[in-house]
């Protein structure tokens, strides 16, 4: 396998599943948030002599797992054995075992689970399809509950920018910051990079959009199913009396003390404060700094002017016909004409997954863009792996270009005043117009 030089030294990767496919697993993107680095933002990592195998997936952020027989256990993480762990700020790269002659555009992926759970490397998710069709895959992590998002008045004071919480988002930031510096050792174009997410990664890469810390770092958008949602909502104060409560549950009244707690124990506190205050915890909230105050304002686009993806599915967090999320694809797109931006590429998955009557649920488009059908229990029929090859060439051609269209697809138009539309995706594939 070949050895590739990053900023930080050398890494080798593991044969992918198909042949002149490499993987690169488990590569530092910042130092482990530990200590006195808890509850606060990346630092840079540390260097290493020699070259470091990057063979095995890294631990995942502290977080609780589904139970056995549960909806998403079943779907997403049956019989995985996952070990959580504060040091989990690692990044993933598929790319090809041959650097390309010219660069490839780079595909980043952001994972969802309510900015509560969720890991790189979910069985759902896979760069190979991706680099089978000419763009860089990378798949990073980022710090989750309390651990991402505590905010304090006394954290604000150590702060030299004043600020607390968004630890997640500044996680992902350096993620693409690494990116940044270091994807053309992979073949990849760092001026060329799309970042994608879903559910919290969607609502992760919105506030991407709104931060100014993010500007220059990718060019291109994909939003699955998170815009719209009343998480990004939040306000300072209501972290702040998240906080609150975690400490008193925990004993402490100083973040020292909160620092000295075990991770463990602090998870099953923070899961207790999201029971108890619901949309309360956790999650990121604009501050001026790090997320700009935009992102509350539901006229606006973004920050800047970005090739932007958007869409969600037919039975979204259990909704008929996929409200609010579909509706707030709908209007992102009448925003960007309104802010005269460009038009977007809105889109619907409606595709029934077989095998129940779960329907188009949420997170249901995860196998077809990242051509994993053949990991899911369900019974796929030809047609769902038709689906998938359409729907990952959509995704691919756009971080390519910007334009998800290509030889041997359905057109699919861009929203505009005159034609408004929404391409379905779902056991047909066409453009529908949809008004606002």
């Amino acid at each position: 396998m070949s050895v590739r030089q990053t900023k930080y030294g050398q890494v080798r990767g593991v044969p992918g599943e198909h042949e002149g496919i490499e993987l690169f697993k488990g590569i530092p993107f910042a130092a482990p948030p530990v200590g006195e680095l808890r509850f606060r933002a990346p630092q840079p990592p540390e260097s290493w002599e020699g070259i470091r195998e990057a063979d095995q997936y890294p631990a995942v952020a502290w977080q609780q797992f589904f139970e056995p027989g549960s909806f998403c256990e079943k779907e997403f993480f049956h019989n995985e054995n996952f070990v959580c762990s504060e040091d989990c700020l690692y990044l993933n790269v598929c790319a090809p075992e041959e650097k390309p002659a010219l660069p490839m555009p780079v595909f980043v992926w952001i994972h969802g689970g309510a900015f509560l759970h969720g890991n790189s490397h979910e069985k759902e998710f896979d760069g190979e399809t991706f680099v089978k069709k000419g763009v860089i895959y990378v798949s990073i992590q980022y710090r989750t509950g309390a651990l991402g998002f505590l905010t304090h008045p006394e954290l604000k004071e150590e702060s030299p920018e004043g600020i607390a919480g968004n630890y997640a988002i500044l996680d992902q930031i350096a993620a693409l910051t690494w990116v940044k510096e270091n994807i053309a050792a992979f073949g990849g174009d760092p001026d060329n990079v799309t970042v994608a997410g879903q559910s919290a990664g969607c609502m992760s890469v919105w506030c991407l959009l709104h931060s100014p810390k993010a500007r220059g770092l990718f060019r291109r958008a994909i939003l699955q199913s998170g815009y719209g949602f009343a998480k990004a909502d939040r306000t300072e104060e209501m972290d702040i009396r998240a906080a609150s409560a975690l400490m008193e549950k925990m004993g402490v009244s100083t973040i020292r003390q909160l620092r000295a707690c075990g991770a463990a124990e602090l998870r099953d506190q923070w899961y207790a404060v999201k029971e108890e205050f619901g949309e309360l915890g956790w999650g990121p909230h604009a501050d001026g700094i790090v997320i700009d105050e935009s992102v509350l304002d539901p006229t606006a686009s973004a920050l800047w002017d970005a090739d932007i993806l958007i869409g969600s599915t037919g039975n979204d967090i259990g909704w008929e016909d996929g409200y609010p999320l579909r509706r707030g694809a709908i209007r992102f797109g009448e925003n960007s004409l309104r802010n005269g931006r460009k038009p977007v590429y809105l889109y619907y998955f409606d595709r029934k997954l077989p095998g129940d009557d779960a329907g188009a649920f949420h997170s249901a488009e995860l196998w077809y863009e990242f051509g994993t059908l053949s990991r899911c229990w369900r019974p796929m029929t030809p047609w769902d792996y038709t689906l998938s090859d359409i729907i990952s060439s959509y995704w691919a051609n756009f971080a390519k270009t910007g334009d998800p269209n290509g030889p041997g697809l359905p057109h699919w138009p861009a929203y505009t005043r005159d034609c408004p539309a929404e391409m379905l995706l779902a056991d047909t594939v066409e453009s529908r117009i949809q008004r606002p």
